[in-house]
């Protein structure tokens, strides 16, 4: 029984693995070498934005230094002047004051307060000011003084030749800064990125954290590494995907199998219980199909069912009388309460050779269907286990006649 009890440790150790292969991720990568396959993808993408906006409002200004048109600021110039506007908060107040002291920087206010003409590229600059400018606290008057600029820009261009720049510019924003996720992972600066707000080797357990307790905040990421503009670029947002679940899987099944030894070419050995690797699932519950979809989803409450059954079997039996029994109550009891029923399969469970797995769309009548099987190969298995040959006939004999009376 020993040795059958080791090879079914070491199936499911190897069902385990299984599962971290099939995120399509690396195993047991070191923690910086992972977070730099995450955010790279995300960095590249945010360069590739950040050059086809460049590239359009490099186009915009040859338009509008074509046309030559001079603009004044003068509905902006008046909204200014409405004081209501700008009081209640000390940040208005300052919004102003700035806003006028980058309009005599732009040479659009003269020292005594007087409009002056300024062409349009001019007045695009005083606009992304504004864009600099932005907090909850403004975002209201923000937005309504940049409305004020596009129509003193309109009122003497016929179209408005920044409109294609600034639409990117919304998409750049609603992409990488407005979901806090994508904006903490990029938020780097100094030197070759020196001074990063969520260093590389915490990524993956960022994502981990964001995965269980912020899930728009998760999937906005994995949105945008699933939907990359560029071949190149889509084959690595891919696998950054694969690594951010590699990891994720990693941590729930890290206290139950020796990942850093399996990679450095150790055996594959289930070490844990159901109950460790539960552990390791409960901070993810609700959220595992959403995290892996539904099939890694599911592969994983086999996982837990047959760690389950394990549990309950005695390496070392002392005959049917202990064995047989506590086997079938505990593994009826784990198979129907778990809502799915598992009976071997790649994992090589104690209730038989050949594998399946019901879900709880199937329910507990499809699941009790099963469980009888199971009881009766699992009576079989401890008899063949625990009997001298002329015992294992018998029994055997008697179990095949009960079964086919039941049948008919």
């Amino acid at each position: 029984m020993q040795q059958q009890f080791d090879l079914e440790s070491r199936h499911l150790g190897e069902y385990a693995l299984d599962l971290v292969d099939r995120t399509g991720g690396t195993l047991n990568l070191p923690p910086v070498q992972r977070g730099v396959a995450i955010v790279k993808p995300l960095e590249d993408y945010q360069n590739w934005y950040n050059g086809r906006i460049r590239e359009l409002y490099r186009q915009a200004d040859a338009a509008a230094a074509e046309a030559g048109v001079p603009i004044t600021l003068q509905g902006l110039d008046d909204a200014l002047k409405v004081n209501s506007t700008f009081g209640g908060k000390a940040a208005l107040t300052t919004l102003r004051k700035g806003i006028r002291q980058k309009l005599q920087e732009m040479g659009a206010l003269g020292q005594k307060g007087e409009l002056l003409t300024i062409d349009t590229r001019t007045a695009e600059t005083i606009r992304q000011y504004l864009n600099d400018q932005w907090s909850p606290e403004v975002s209201r008057v923000v937005g309504m003084l940049k409305g004020k600029i596009d129509d003193d820009v309109l009122s003497a261009l016929p179209t408005d030749v920044y409109a294609d720049a600034r639409q990117m510019r919304r998409n750049y924003a609603n992409i990488f800064e407005e979901p806090k996720g994508i904006a903490q992972l990029l938020d780097i600066s100094g030197p070759e990125g020196v001074n990063r707000r969520i260093a590389l080797d915490v990524v993956s357990d960022k994502l981990a954290n964001l995965a269980q307790k912020d899930s728009a905040q998760f999937n906005a990421i994995v949105r945008t590494l699933e939907n990359m503009p560029t071949p190149e670029l889509q084959r690595v947002g891919n696998q950054a995907v694969a690594e951010i679940r590699a990891g994720i899987l990693e941590s729930i099944l890290k206290k139950n199998v020796d990942l850093e030894d399996i990679a450095q070419g150790g055996d594959a050995i289930w070490s844990g219980s159901d109950r460790s690797l539960s552990a390791g699932l409960t901070p993810f519950k609700g959220k595992l199909e959403n995290i892996f979809g539904s099939d890694l989803a599911q592969r994983l409450e086999t996982l837990r069912v047959g760690a389950r059954i394990l549990r309950f079997v005695d390496p070392n039996p002392s005959g049917t009388a202990t064995t047989s029994p506590r086997l079938v109550g505990k593994t009826r009891e784990a198979l129907i309460r778990s809502g799915s029923a598992m009976i071997g399969g790649g994992i090589g469970s104690v209730a038989g050779p050949t594998g399946a797995m019901i879900g709880g769309a199937a329910g507990e009548r499809a699941g009790a269907r099963l469980v009888q099987t199971a009881e009766n190969r699992a009576r079989q298995a401890a008899i063949a286990r625990s009997l001298n040959p002329k015992e294992k006939a018998a029994q055997l004999a008697k179990m095949r006649k009960r079964q086919q009376t039941a049948g008919q």
